[in-house]
């Protein structure tokens, strides 16, 4: 588009509209910081733009700096200048020349991550779940809990979160949900990113150099704003036809409950991990959404109790091991040859047993004891005689405890490792493979159900 850039008479121009020449340098276009969009440039006869003066124009937490160039967004700067060389102006008196104007030092931008919570619709939870230490805990009954609204409930989730950080560290923090979820399992990712305090920053500056150290080079501030982040995540597991319960507005479910009785409320596994403060903010929010309560303790397994998840998790695997060997066997049938190796043959780690003495001062406070997976498999297949324990575990142990000299009768089990899992007295698992995560939460469970364990009865989030 064509524009009039004619002047009027000489005799009709004041002293501010003085005519440019062609040795005038235009004024730099560099980023001017904006409080609002609207205040942030105003389009100039030059095709640039001019922004106006003040404080709030200059800086501000509440936008991010605008710079506009024939109506395109630039990059932004962290200095801000107008470059201007009197000697190339014509001179118009004193009140005719136009004042330099300084450069300005403009704060760097607030690095703060956005709120964006997602929801990975379809994909693994392994990224999440395998290789990291959890903690068990215990959930009531979620009531209005659906998987069509996950993405719902993570922008209900970063409001919740920013507003507790407001309400109590006066400052808006940011906040980053990614929701996962399978059949059985929804894994909520949360992350936080929090500035570092510029004050605490000055202070360390002003802080009087002590004689005889070297005076330590002073960092710009402005570079030197470090963010911390604070992560976590938590995993509901959900047992088989219990995801998504009536949402239909009666009293059903509260009827469900109290025909149930004491000590037979429906239990969920909570895994929990990461910042206990961020977490326990979490769970407050679990709570209120869903009208469920979190038990602050963890779930701590006794010797005995361990026993029997470790018996189930060998005899599932042999069961599996033995489904393997006779599909194999039925191709091998049709097919001779040409359906490899058994399945069953292959190689496993071993099994790992982890005891620690109830007594202190005995010479021997704790051992391992590693059992190859063939002799596991050997055991398992055997039939126990008559003079033998008809538990798998405790058969394991009498084959190897005859060949030490130490007396063994103090020690309890306290931890268990496969290739899958490994599960703990504490109350911490850690799974290495997905096969066995359901089957290990659902054991659990089931072992809660037999011993009346009960629900928790009131609010407590503090793990």
């Amino acid at each position: 588009m064509d524009r009039d850039l004619r002047s009027p008479p000489r005799h009709q121009r004041s002293p501010s509209m003085a005519t440019r020449t062609p040795s005038q340098p235009m004024m730099s276009r560099e980023p001017v910081r904006a409080r609002h969009a609207s205040t942030a440039a105003a389009p100039s006869q030059y095709g640039g733009f001019v922004t106006p003066r003040g404080p709030r124009a200059m800086w501000g937490n509440d936008a991010e700096p605008v710079q506009t160039r024939g109506g395109m967004p630039r990059k932004a700067s962290s200095v801000s200048s107008m470059q201007f060389d009197p000697s190339s102006q014509p001179y118009y008196g004193e009140q005719g020349r136009m004042p330099a104007p300084v450069a300005v030092r403009v704060p760097p931008p607030v690095m703060r991550a956005p709120p964006s919570p997602s929801q990975d619709e379809g994909m693994r939870v392994e990224d999440v779940l395998l290789d990291k230490r959890w903690t068990l805990h215990v959930v009531s009954h979620l009531y209005y809990f659906h998987r069509r609204d996950l993405s719902a409930y993570a922008q209900d989730l970063v409001t919740y979160l920013r507003d507790r950080s407001l309400t109590t560290y006066n400052q808006e923090y940011g906040y980053n949900v990614s929701i996962r979820y399978t059949r059985n399992l929804v894994t909520f990712q949360v992350s936080e990113a929090r500035d570092l305090e510029a004050e605490a920053l000055l202070e360390k500056l002003e802080q009087p150099v002590r004689p005889g150290h070297p005076q330590q080079p002073q960092p710009n501030v402005a570079n030197d704003v470090e963010v911390k982040h604070r992560k976590g995540a938590l995993i509901l597991y959900f047992p088989e036809g219990k995801q998504d319960p009536p949402t239909d507005g009666s009293a059903y479910p509260v009827v469900q409950r109290s025909a149930m009785g004491p000590g037979r409320e429906q239990h969920h596994a909570l895994l929990v991990r990461g910042t206990e403060e961020l977490m326990v903010s979490v769970c407050s929010w679990l709570q209120q959404k869903f009208q469920c309560l979190v038990d602050r303790h963890l779930v701590r397994m006794n010797s005995e109790s361990l026993r029997r998840v470790t018996r189930a998790a060998i005899q599932e695997l042999l069961e599996r091991e033995g489904r393997a060997h006779q599909s194999w066997m039925e191709a091998n049938a049709a097919n001779p040859g040409a359906a490899g190796e058994s399945p069953a043959l292959s190689s496993r780690g071993p099994l790992r047993l982890a005891y620690s003495s109830v007594i202190p001062a005995e010479l021997v406070r704790s051992f391992a004891l590693t059992v190859p997976w063939m002799t596991v498999r050997r055991q398992g297949m055997a039939r126990a005689r008559p003079d033998e324990a008809t538990d798998l575990v405790e058969r394991l142990e009498q084959s190897y405890f005859a060949n030490l000299a130490e007396n063994l009768s103090t020690m309890e089990l306290t931890g268990v490792e496969l290739d899958e899992v490994h599960i703990s007295t504490q109350g911490t698992l850690t799974f290495y493979k997905p096969s066995l995560v359901l089957f290990t939460l659902q054991s659990i469970l089931d072992l809660m159900t037999t011993q009346q364990v009960r629900a928790p009865v009131r609010a407590a989030t503090t793990f």
